[in-house]
């Protein structure tokens, strides 16, 4: 059996804390769960794969504020695809932010993508559609990743240490199904 690399050696560190902290919560739930991060280590040294990817999204709703993004429109990168919103057609140039999204003429059938350059320590605000399943992000060097159904505004954090100081981010929206849609959330100094 090869070394785990030192990727994958802080993932198991990482995943050991966790587990820890779930057996002193004990449970059936406890149990669960470390048997999910026991599955993920040895995918660690199984599996050779990209880097995973960090964790980056907040589950828990936000209330749209300036406060909260640090990326400005100006950020987008050519071809910017994005031209729609999300299905509310949500306005949020009151607090200072723009919202750019996948939800264009078509509705849900949209599909597009937009590409975003960030610095670690970012934070943009994202939400989607009801389905999921489609929804993807891309950073170079990291496996891409299925994006989680987010009906309300959440946090995306781009703080992890394993994120380069510079890099890449594309959103992309696969789906053509009904709920199937993506946007962000990002600060627009011409809203107001």
């Amino acid at each position: 059996m090869a070394l785990p690399s030192e990727h994958s050696a802080k993932r198991l560190r990482q995943g050991l804390a966790i587990e820890q902290k779930l057996l002193r919560l004990g449970g059936s739930m406890a149990i669960v769960a470390v048997s999910f991060v026991a599955t993920l280590r040895l995918m660690d040294y199984f599996i050779p794969t990209r880097p995973t990817h960090p964790l980056i999204l907040s589950y828990k709703p936000v209330q749209p504020a300036i406060n909260q993004v640090s990326v400005s429109v100006s950020e987008i990168l050519p071809p910017d695809q994005w031209k729609g919103a999300d299905s509310f057609n949500t306005n949020l140039c009151t607090v200072g932010l723009r919202v750019v999204g996948s939800f264009m003429q078509k509705g849900d059938t949209d599909t597009r993508s937009i590409t975003l350059r960030l610095k670690q320590g970012d934070h943009l605000l994202y939400r989607s559609g009801p389905t999921g399943g489609s929804q993807m992000l891309e950073i170079s060097s990291f496996s891409p990743v299925i994006l989680p159904v987010a009906p309300e505004w959440v946090l995306m954090d781009f703080s992890d240490p394993d994120l380069p100081a510079q890099f890449v981010a594309k959103f992309s929206d696969n789906g053509d199904k009904w709920g199937e849609w993506s946007a962000v959330a990002l600060v627009d100094k011409s809203c107001s």
